[in-house]
């Protein structure tokens, strides 16, 4: 089952039409037609309403996205990744200078085993440490708590990294966007900084690579 299938579904199951639905999510009834018949997914920011709205849980929300991950991947070209170095001079990277630092990440990665290796690393220098294992719960995490900087993976179930660093630089204008992704491509890597982000770290990445690169930000 899609995504569009599961929100007409769960809509149908709390007894609501689409333009009830449309109402409560203030957008039009358009919108919700055109989810439902996969023309368009949601705005990343009205998928935490519309888990609300229709009484289902992220979790099983997201079981659906895994086709759209696919999908992404399928299209994206091949293309050559960037060095760290070039990656640096295209965002004009300056290494931090070393500090204990006691603000506040929350780290957006699919990878379990990514997470807690990162989150040890992370606490170690005295950041604090939270974690999302997709877009919608990195969403929820901004919504909820105060959040300083955001470390965020692309390649995530779903929406991927940079459909997520949209909508975070427009509803959280304060919170500083690292990127860590594999996806170093010339064009991945400029359409981050074009939507925002404030650096880009290359996977594998080595803890003291990764927090130069949070002490500069």
């Amino acid at each position: 089952m899609r995504i569009g299938e599961t929100i007409k579904v769960r809509r149908r199951a709390v007894k609501l039409t689409q333009e009830e639905l449309a109402e409560k999510l203030n957008v039009t009834p358009q919108a919700v037609s055109r989810w439902e018949n996969e023309v368009s997914l949601p705005d990343i920011t009205l998928v935490p309403r519309i888990c609300d709205e229709l009484n289902i849980s992220i979790d099983q929300l997201m079981k659906d996205f895994e086709s759209r991950q696919a999908d992404y991947l399928e299209t994206k070209p091949v293309a050559e990744p960037l060095t760290q170095k070039k990656i640096d001079a295209i965002f004009g990277f300056v290494r931090g200078q070393e500090k204990e630092d006691h603000r506040t990440v929350l780290h957006a990665d699919d990878a379990e085993f990514l997470r807690m290796l990162t989150k040890d690393a992370l606490k170690s220098q005295g950041y604090k440490v939270l974690q999302a294992k997709n877009g919608i719960e990195c969403m929820k995490m901004l919504y909820a708590k105060e959040v300083d900087i955001l470390l965020l993976d692309i390649n995530m179930p779903g929406y991927n990294g940079l459909d997520i660093l949209g909508a975070v630089s427009e509803q959280f204008p304060k919170v500083k966007v690292l990127m860590l992704s594999a996806l170093t491509d010339e064009a991945t890597v400029r359409e981050a900084l074009k939507r925002g982000a404030k650096g880009f770290v290359a996977k594998p990445y080595n803890n003291q690579d990764l927090f130069e690169h949070m002490w500069g930000v």
